[in-house]
């Protein structure tokens, strides 16, 4: 120094290390994001822990699994709408939920879940009735909620594409779906005229139905991508799927394989314990 007396410099290990690499907020929120979106919420706990901002930005990611009640009550809609563009599984039947003879003020709550609907980013899989889908308005196929659905699953009674125009829109807009890969049909009838509606379309991967049907299914044996599957216990299955990723899907997945190997006759129809 200028005075003659010698300066000692201290230092800490901190000192030695270059300046941690810090990216845009914008970038690191999109990262954790990904990150929160392929993750069970076991490993979304732990995301949450590293910063409050990551907190925000990853909580949502815990609700992205919703299955509405199965009997009774009502849904409590306005608590998911903070939460709801993070949703990847929906299980939404209103018939089973009574959600439809539920108001708050002068809206009903399918007007509200239609605009819950419209606000999903990431879904993926979607169990619903066709009538949640018409209410208050017919959907658009094309619209950006069902733009990334790979999974689809109809709760319906029946389906008579040949003398009701409006099941046959309706079923042909489903080919408008542009990741859609499996398709199921929870119905009592119809299902061989729906399936001739997709039956050139070479995206699906698989078509999986629940109910019994007549004779006139032998028709499409051919088709190694038609699984009929015994009724199961529904929603836990569909519960289980959602969480732990083996569901009546891995079933069907597993059967189609099977027929590619010829390890299962090409005319064998499955169910939850292959049985032809």
């Amino acid at each position: 120094m200028c005075d003659g007396r010698e300066t000692v410099s201290t230092l800490t290990p901190s000192s030695h290390l270059p300046p941690q690499p810090r990216f845009p907020p914008e970038l690191e929120r999109i990262i954790f994001e990904i990150a929160a979106s392929r993750c069970f919420p076991k490993e979304i706990l732990t995301f949450m822990l590293v910063a409050w901002r990551v907190k925000t930005w990853v909580e949502p990611f815990l609700y992205r699994i919703v299955a509405f009640p199965e009997r009774g009550g009502f849904i409590p809609i306005d608590m998911l709408v903070e939460k709801v563009a993070s949703v990847q599984y929906l299980f939404w039947n209103p018939v089973l939920s009574n959600q439809e003879k539920w108001e708050d003020g002068n809206e009903s709550t399918d007007s509200k879940g239609m605009k819950i609907l419209h606000e999903l980013r990431f879904l993926q899989r979607l169990t619903i009735s066709r009538s949640s889908l018409f209410l208050p308005e017919a959907v658009d196929f094309n619209a950006p909620f069902l733009s990334g659905v790979t999974h689809f699953e109809l709760l319906d009674d029946y389906f008579d594409v040949d003398n009701e125009p409006q099941d046959r829109k309706f079923i042909a807009g489903i080919n408008q779906m542009p990741k859609l890969t499996h398709l199921a049909f929870n119905v009592k009838g119809g299902i061989p005229e729906v399936h001739d509606l997709f039956y050139m379309n070479k995206r699906f991967e698989c078509f999986v139905f629940f109910e019994p049907i007549g004779g006139r299914i032998r028709i499409h044996m051919e088709d190694i991508r038609f699984v009929y599957i015994y009724p199961i216990s529904h929603r836990e299955d569909w519960l289980r799927g959602a969480s732990e990723g083996r569901d009546y899907w891995t079933l069907a997945e597993e059967f189609i394989a099977g027929k590619r190997a010829k390890v299962i006759d090409r005319a064998c129809l499955a169910s939850s314990s292959i049985v032809c």
